[in-house]
């Protein structure tokens, strides 16, 4: 049985475990949804309650009832052609979206992750939610497009606050790719807040910390690095500067892992990145979870136990 990945064209990341499974005698059919339709092309039949048939490329074929798992890996979106009018090729890409989507999202198998699970879990407020009702600390958070709320927060937070963004931190102005990092907001920033009204932001209290850790769960697997810095920017957001961070294997306290195992469990995901503040006297606070999150750069750390789990759950999976 065949472990379908959709996945882009370059990810080293996915190409490490696509190597492992065929090292491993397990089928693979790697595709990236861009390629439909000029280069993949779906025949499905609903037949009783379930849909037969085959995804099918110009060098090969699956059949849909062949699969054991889909490692849902961050696809490039639907491709059409740029010479299409823009009211077909729209259209063209929702009947994309709702058929081949359709299809795929309900095929009975082990899925890492679910698209609809993954789509659940880029809301925020909603991790923070389902994270503080398993058992994990999570900071006092705001989200609100009011000021006064903002100065209310600000003054019952004893160490201060920092702005997040709710969704992705990359912005494309003026031909310039640029990243929204967490700040720490100054006095200056409180006095001024105009701009507040004009959308939803998100404002955690400061949590003081003695370094980060990057956790990556794999089914019930816990995969924690430790993340330390000397760089006053990057102790804000070790994001900034990637290239003065120190890393190394943490084990996970048994409470914490406990909390997330069920955090993932309630959250329906069979893969995240999740982040954690570690505080001086020793607390874990989680920040939030990535259900698409990269790793291999943890690979120097890990080697290669994360691809192996991802290999070792994707054989694994058989359908329902």
């Amino acid at each position: 049985m065949t472990v379908l990945v959709l996945a882009e064209d370059y990810d080293p990341t996915v190409d490490r475990v696509v190597m492992t499974l065929s090292d491993r005698g397990v089928p693979v059919f790697r595709a990236d949804l861009s390629w439909f339709p000029h280069k993949l092309t779906l025949d499905a039949e609903l037949s009783g309650n379930r849909w037969v048939g085959v995804l099918r490329t110009p060098e090969r074929e699956t059949k849909l009832a062949g699969l054991r798992s889909v490692w849902y890996r961050s696809p490039t979106n639907f491709s059409f052609p740029a010479t299409m009018p823009r009211a077909r090729r729209e259209h063209a890409e929702r009947e994309a979206r709702f058929g081949v989507g359709g299809v795929l999202a309900t095929l009975p198998v082990m899925w890492m992750n679910h698209p609809q699970r993954g789509a659940d879990n880029a809301y925020k407020p909603r991790q923070l939610t389902v994270a503080a009702q398993c058992g994990l600390n999570v900071p006092r958070t705001l989200v609100t497009n009011d000021a006064d709320a903002v100065r209310r927060f600000a003054h019952n937070s004893r160490h201060g606050l920092i702005i997040k963004v709710l969704a992705a931190n990359i912005i494309y102005e003026s031909g310039q790719r640029k990243v929204a990092h967490t700040h720490l907001l100054t006095d200056d920033d409180l006095a001024d807040l105009s701009g507040v009204d004009l959308t939803a932001h998100q404002l955690q209290e400061w949590v003081p910390k003695a370094y980060e850790v990057r956790m990556i769960a794999v089914g019930t697997e816990l995969f924690a690095v430790s993340i330390h810095t000397e760089d006053p920017e990057a102790y804000i957001d070790w994001r900034v500067n990637l290239d003065e961070l120190e890393y190394g294997v943490i084990d996970v306290p048994q409470a914490v892992a406990d909390r997330v195992r069920a955090f993932m469990s309630a959250s329906g995901l069979t893969f995240s990145a999740l982040d954690f503040v570690i505080t001086p006297d020793g607390q874990w606070i989680f920040l939030e979870s990535n259900s698409g999150g990269q790793f291999g750069w943890l690979t120097p750390v890990l080697g290669t136990a994360i691809s192996d789990a991802i290999a070792n759950l994707l054989a694994q999976g058989e359908p329902r």
